[in-house]
């Protein structure tokens, strides 16, 4: 098992082991090796991807903001894909709090909106 490389109170951010796809209506949109593994308390782990393996116009950023004190201020994105739109599907941590900086430029998907193909988490 990978150690992680962050912990922070009840948050481990560790790699991912593998390629992490994402898909939408049953179509790959986007994929990385590079992914991160989030898990926090007792919710499911969440996978971030690197926002350097974003396809372009996959994102379109929004006004929806929100905050978490483990974190900090997220901001969040709407997904665009062959004429699917899922309001703020994503969001990130552009800049999070020092103790889990290393979530700076990646994202996240809401996995009841997209489908996460990342099969060892």
């Amino acid at each position: 098992m990978v150690e992680p490389v962050v912990t922070h109170e009840d948050v481990s951010i560790m790699p991912y082991q593998g390629q992490a796809v994402v898909r939408l209506n049953g179509k790959d949109i986007m994929s990385s090796c590079e992914a991160l593994v989030l898990r926090e308390g007792p919710a499911p782990a969440l996978i971030y991807f690197p926002m350097t393996d974003v396809p372009p116009g996959l994102l379109h950023p929004t006004d929806h903001t929100s905050f978490c004190p483990k974190k900090g201020h997220a901001s969040y994105w709407d997904v665009m894909s062959e004429g699917t739109t899922l309001e703020n599907a994503a969001w990130g941590y552009p800049n999070p709090i020092s103790e889990v900086g290393l979530l700076a430029n990646h994202i996240s998907f809401y996995p009841n909106l997209v489908e996460i193909d990342a099969p060892s988490i």
